[in-house]
């Protein structure tokens, strides 16, 4: 496995979005016209920062706009989608690296474990280790 960020996501067949159940937007409603667009399109490099004028501009919106027609069409702030995909990233990381929780976090545009640990556990109920240790079938 390579230590760098690009080699653990390519390693853990990471192809921009992790899918997770758990992690889905909270709405099933999505109008396909919606003004936020398509999610799934948005250029979003989880390791990276991801700013919200880029994510407009992509879509052509003002960043009020595109915040307000994004939370409408997933029923999330576009902020909270980013954070329950890296959470996401990390749990494909955590089952198909060995590699340690603060490079991980790293990987996934957190700023260092403990970030990861305090969204791991709001988002999925347990910490990261105790999830890994549970989930791995190494």
């Amino acid at each position: 496995v390579e230590r760098t960020c690009g080699g653990l996501v390519r390693h853990g067949g990471f192809d921009g979005f992790a899918t997770n159940d758990a992690l889905q937007p909270h709405y099933s409603h999505k109008p396909s016209d919606s003004a936020a667009g398509d999610v799934e399109a948005l250029p979003l490099q989880l390791s990276t920062q991801i700013r919200m004028d880029a994510l407009a501009a992509v879509t052509r919106l003002s960043v009020g706009h595109f915040s307000r027609a994004f939370k409408v069409s997933y029923g999330e702030p576009p902020t909270l989608y980013v954070m329950r995909k890296r959470v996401s990233l990390a749990q494909q990381l955590m089952l198909t690296t060995e590699e340690p929780l603060c490079q991980i976090a790293a990987c996934c545009g957190l700023a260092d474990q403990s970030h990861l640990s305090k969204l791991f556990r709001r988002y999925i109920g347990t910490s990261p280790l105790a999830w890994r240790k549970q989930n791995r079938t190494l």
